[in-house]
């Protein structure tokens, strides 16, 4: 995909994700399309990249019918439809383990996946997921652990080779698989923090246990984070692991932004604090009001449009721009490191993570593949999403 043909893609898919005034992102889509050669397969690709199939595919049924080809129209039919489907067997897997859980006295809450479909867009079919997402205890890692093993689900293999006790210490998430033959079913994931100690998001179940009330999931009375909390972890997981590399990652924040105006932002910013992430958050605002139409807080309107946020905000828009065409590692992995010393406000941490991208560059570039099994601790590191 070339640089211009990429920009023309990348700016249909923009005008999926406008909250603000649909009807003139559905005329800005039609102009695009109109003025343009749309190679259909590159935006099918590219919305797929992204994770924005469902926003796409309604963008598309506003859009003058002459303008797009049928198979185009019907495959992204199809992808919505079959998220649909798979977003309510996550739902009744969830379900399902989250009574097995509580019989065993563990709390499982729900967050991001089919939870933020579910309470923020409104309907489970409008965002896609690959997978189920559990904050718990991390006391609670050898019970659930058993459980899982016990209903046919498998370690994930990354996992196998540790005790509990390691993976307390090394991982941040616990995941399990189960398949049926070759193809795996269900991917349910068991986080106790956000991260690895190598970013400081350590955030665990008691810092938010003051935000935990109870909520329904298709007349299911679960346990659920306020928004403010769904919004705290969900820039934690999307800024402060990916780096706001998809577009879903940040309709994700502006959604719950949109559906819950009273966000409580003291709570939110004095958390941020804690945990050396106030400017994701704020970045995570501008980037999903700059490119959603949603309107920023005035509690926080100031503090967001400084100068040093609104160049943070224009990195990740080049990013999620380019991002498709950054095929080496190397600058990929350059981009994200620069981001994480600009955006982190921990000394430590960036300290820690500037030596942590030196061993992987090093065992990455110099030293031979067979005997990178003696770095154990370069192993770990580039699990942490470097």
């Amino acid at each position: 995909m070339n640089s211009s043909v990429n920009t023309t893609v990348f700016n249909i898919l923009l005008q999926s994700i406008r909250l603000n005034d649909v009807q003139d992102a559905v005329s800005k889509a039609e102009s695009i399309i109109s003025e343009n050669i749309i190679n259909w397969d590159d935006l099918y690709s590219a919305s797929g990249q992204h994770s924005i199939r469902p926003q796409l595919a309604k963008l598309i049924t506003s859009v003058d019918p002459s303008l797009i080809p049928n198979e185009f129209r019907q495959k992204l039919d199809l992808a919505h439809h079959e998220i649909l489907y798979r977003q309510m067997s996550f739902v009744s897997e969830f379900l399902k383990i989250r009574q097995l859980l509580h019989s065993a006295g563990i709390m499982a809450v729900p967050f991001k996946g089919f939870w933020i479909a579910s309470e923020f867009y409104g309907n489970l079919a409008d965002r896609e997921s690959i997978d189920i997402d559990l904050f718990v205890r991390d006391s609670d890692l050898g019970q659930i652990a058993a459980i899982m093993i016990n209903e046919g689900y498998k370690p994930q293999n990354d996992f196998l080779k540790y005790s509990i006790d390691e993976i307390k210490k090394y991982f941040h998430e616990y995941n399990f698989d189960r398949f049926e033959g070759n193809e795996r079913l269900f991917h349910v994931e068991f986080h106790w923090r956000m991260s690895t100690e190598n970013y400081g998001m350590d955030i665990t179940f008691e810092d938010l246990s003051s935000e935990i009330a109870p909520g329904k999931l298709q007349d299911h009375e679960i346990d659920v984070f306020s928004p403010s909390a769904n919004l705290l972890l969900t820039v934690m997981h999307h800024g402060g692991r990916d780096l706001f590399s998809e577009l879903k990652q940040v309709l994700d924040i502006a959604m719950i932004m949109k559906n819950d105006p009273g966000l409580d932002w003291k709570m939110i910013l004095h958390q941020a604090d804690r945990f050396k992430v106030r400017n994701l958050v704020l970045v995570a605002v501008s980037l999903a009001s700059d490119l959603s139409g949603v309107q920023i807080p005035e509690e926080i309107e100031v503090i967001v449009s400084s100068e040093k946020i609104t160049k943070l905000v224009e990195n990740r828009k080049r990013f999620l721009e380019q991002i498709s065409e950054m095929k080496s590692g190397l600058v990929l992995g350059l981009n994200r490191w620069w981001f994480r010393m600009r955006a982190l406000t921990s000394l430590r941490i960036k300290m820690k993570l500037t030596w942590l991208i030196m061993v992987l560059l090093f065992t990455s570039f110099l030293v031979p593949g067979k005997l990178r099994k003696y770095f154990p601790y370069s192993e770990l590191s580039s699990r942490s999403s470097l």
